[in-house]
């Protein structure tokens, strides 16, 4: 049998076991909380990065369709304006490609009857400029009445007179 000291000292070892162990699995359930918040916290830094780089990612392709339609509405407008000053000939149907920098674009030029008496009257002619994109399906159409010029030879430095 043991003594009383004997059996306080084992007593007294049993309470520090178990507040040992009682701190271990305190230290352990802590910092498996502040690994399970690392990890929520990398998840949530992910996730938001996902968010912001699909909406860059948007931006970009909408800025690249506006910088495509804006291309394509200048050249359109400077196509019918070539053929009204005659620098440009009416080569209809077949889609001509443009040089550079505009080698994505190509222009092809329909012409129609003109419908009305005063437009006919006028000696205009319906022209349509149909711009596309060879790296999407966009298509631009811009489309006037114009006069075409009737083409004048070109004069050389003896005929003009001083």
């Amino acid at each position: 049998m043991r003594t009383v000291p004997e059996a306080m000292s084992a007593m007294k070892r049993c309470a520090e076991d178990t507040a040992h162990s009682r701190r271990k699995v305190r230290r352990d359930s802590e910092s498996a909380v502040a690994l399970l918040e690392v990890i929520l916290a990398l998840v949530l830094f992910v996730a938001a990065a996902a968010v912001v780089t699909s909406g860059l990612n948007s931006a970009l392709h909408s800025l690249d369709r506006q910088r495509a339609h804006l291309d394509m509405v200048n050249l359109a407008s400077s196509i019918l304006a070539e053929i009204q000053l005659g620098i440009r000939s009416l080569e209809v149907g077949s889609a001509q490609e443009l040089p550079p920098p505009w080698e994505q674009f190509t222009v092809e030029l329909a012409i129609t009857a003109t419908r009305t008496e005063l437009a006919e009257a006028g000696g205009l002619t319906h022209v349509e400029a149909i711009i596309r994109h060879s790296e999407s399906t966009v298509v631009h159409r811009l489309s006037q009445g114009i006069r075409l010029p009737t083409p004048r030879p070109l004069q050389t430095p003896e005929e003009i007179e001083p």
